[in-house]
């Protein structure tokens, strides 16, 4: 895609790997928590008020919350690069932006999410199979890389 579509593989990729640096420190933020789970039943009313506090959406947490959303928001760039490069089948990078956006406009619908999820492995699958298979060449219609010389 990088040869067909430069800025949006560059813009997809910056985004997406910011978001999940982001990502991860939403994910050691809430698994965190769990530390205060194991406190003997006689500190846990603090421990109550201290996780109250924690988890108020200010601050840091807040603020990698709302920045982890450019994990998806760069996908949904990268899908658009690769729909323009036609390195895939068409249908696999709208499979990709819609599966992104649908997690990004349900986030907190896990029914919904999951279907975002399904089509956004749905439309990884071509490309995938494309990098497995190390073709460095587009894929036809039907997703099956061009053959390589020699």
């Amino acid at each position: 895609m990088f040869e067909r579509a430069p800025w949006y593989a560059l813009i997809g990729t910056a985004l997406t790997v910011t978001g999940a640096i982001f990502l991860g420190g939403v994910f050691a933020a809430w698994l965190s928590f769990a530390a205060l789970g194991n406190l003997p039943s006689d500190q846990t009313g603090s421990a109550v008020a201290a996780l109250t506090v924690l988890t108020e959406m200010k601050g840091p947490l807040a603020l990698s919350t709302y920045l982890s959303v450019l994990s998806l928001v760069g996908l949904m760039v990268s899908a658009v690069g690769l729909f323009r490069a036609r390195v895939v089948p068409r249908w696999s990078p709208v499979a990709l932006f819609l599966g992104n956006l649908m997690i990004l406009a349900f986030m907190e619908l896990d029914n919904l999410m999951l279907v975002g999820a399904v089509l956004m492995l749905a439309g990884l699958a071509p490309l995938s199979r494309m990098l497995l298979l190390g073709a460095d060449q587009p894929a036809d219609a039907s997703g099956v890389p061009a053959p390589q010389p020699g």
